[in-house]
């Protein structure tokens, strides 16, 4: 199984100069050597109305990777999370507990 890796800003340009030219999505994606699939989200998450900016797409990239973890977010779930690990619970049980 190949390891994901997350696209370039180099990639990106190379998207955004090849859909000006016109290129498919599958095109594009043989072009830079990623599957189709990849090439199509990217578009899709990250173009600026009707049309995809290498640059709009890498600050749109940078935000989704800034999201808060969810414990984070929860300060109820990240107490009970935590008093669990300091009785000497482990993760496994702890989140084996929340799915119950």
């Amino acid at each position: 199984m190949k390891k994901y890796q997350h696209l370039s800003y180099g990639e990106r340009v190379l998207i955004g100069h090849l859909l000006k030219e016109g290129l498919s999505r599958r095109g594009i994606a043989e072009r830079i050597g990623r599957s189709a699939g990849t090439v199509s989200r990217e578009i899709q998450r990250n173009k600026n109305r009707e049309e995809y900016v290498a640059d709009t797409a890498s600050k749109k990239y940078f935000v989704r990777r800034q999201k808060m973890a969810y414990l984070d977010r929860n300060l109820k779930l990240q107490s009970y999370v935590l008093d669990r690990l300091y009785e000497g619970h482990s993760p496994q049980i702890i989140a084996g507990r929340l799915r119950a």
